[in-house]
């Protein structure tokens, strides 16, 4: 199959027009008829090569479980987009005949669409398992930063998934419905393998990083830059930032109703006025101390010995800030903390209520 028969479907095609618009010569219908049925083989010739072409790149390149096991990554999905490279000329040739005559010829649109769809379950098929294994094999490489899993698992279905979309142009020139569920499938293979992973995190920091990866880096970052070819993976990337902030929100209501409304205050933290009286007398002592005609004022905490190296004034605002927030009553700075991690995560709306 190639050039030759795509002339003779076209020759067909001419012949099937001109019988259609001149029904009054002798024995036009049955000729008619005849041409018909002459395409619709050719049509099933190239349906058929082009399923034998795409089956016998995934039967080769397909690895069994003991050497699905023992391969790298890079290597085993390099073979998977070298065979299909190959043989992609053969097919692009024949589905550009067809995707010419797709928007005037039902049976050539049929013929597209499921050429496209064998083309999406060969590669799901290739493609799945060992993603799979790929996914796994991060979460226990990153069995301790789960920020650092979700960053690696995202920029590696991003370079996939930019990919796919590429190798998909080798073989048809125009995008389909088809080709963002096909992407779809596969990021989904990221959610599955992950969404165990964070759903059961309980430190609001870890999740706060986790928004923050999701929302900056991938979606940001990488999905707004390239709409077309991540628009699949920018779905998935938003269920998964909907689940984390989910999270993020519950534990930080379930940490608002622990550790703020019924938080049990110490001695020391109603220890008022007397905290602020030692706060001032110290200020007093250390101002007093920097003017060479003054007398230092008494106080009975003992002031911190000078530095042994002068500090900057951005340190100097830092140790400032801290000492003053020291005096704050505890739920006071948990609430500000609980707060400003949420406001950098979560949707205006959400946040306010």
């Amino acid at each position: 199959i190639g050039m030759k028969d795509s002339l003779i479907t076209d020759n067909m095609g001419e012949c099937i027009s001109y019988l259609s618009g001149n029904q009054q010569f002798q024995e036009s219908s049955v000729y008619l008829t005849r041409f018909r049925q002459c395409q619709s083989y050719a049509l099933s010739l190239i349906k058929t090569h082009t399923v034998n072409t795409l089956r016998e790149a995934t039967k080769q390149v397909m690895p069994s479980p003991q050497v699905l096991a023992s391969l790298s990554t890079e290597d085993m999905f390099g073979s998977f987009f070298g065979k299909f490279r190959t043989c992609a000329p053969r097919i692009k040739l024949l589905m550009d005949q067809v995707e010419e005559k797709s928007d005037s010829r039902e049976d050539y649109r049929a013929l597209l669409h499921d050429c496209q769809q064998c083309y999406f379950n060969f590669r799901l098929t290739l493609l799945q398992p060992s993603l799979a294994q790929a996914m796994r094999k991060l979460v226990t490489q990153h069995s301790s930063d789960r920020a650092a899993l979700v960053r690696s698992g995202g920029t590696f279905m991003v370079r996939l998934c930019q990919d796919e979309y590429q190798l998909y142009l080798r073989f048809f020139s125009t995008a389909c419905p088809g080709l963002d569920e096909f992407l779809e499938s596969l990021s989904s293979v990221l959610y599955d393998e992950l969404r165990p992973c964070f759903i059961q995190l309980n430190h609001l920091e870890t999740l706060a990083d986790l928004c923050i990866v999701l929302k900056v880096e991938l979606l940001e970052d990488y999905v707004a830059q390239k709409s077309t070819e991540l628009a699949a993976f920018g779905v998935i990337a938003e269920q998964m930032l909907e689940d984390v902030q989910e999270r993020l929100v519950y534990r930080a209501q379930s940490f608002m109703q622990s550790d703020i409304q019924r938080y049990t205050p110490s001695p020391g933290d109603l220890a008022y006025p007397d905290k602020l009286q030692v706060s001032k007398s110290s200020d007093s002592t250390n101002s007093g101390s920097t003017n060479s005609g003054s007398t230092p004022v008494q106080s009975p905490v003992k002031p911190p010995p000078p530095p042994s190296t002068p500090m900057s004034p951005g340190l100097q605002q830092q140790l400032a800030v801290a000492d003053e927030q020291g005096m704050w009553y505890p739920t006071l700075r948990r609430t500000l903390v609980c707060l400003a991690k949420l406001y950098r995560c979560i949707n205006k709306p959400v946040f306010e209520s």
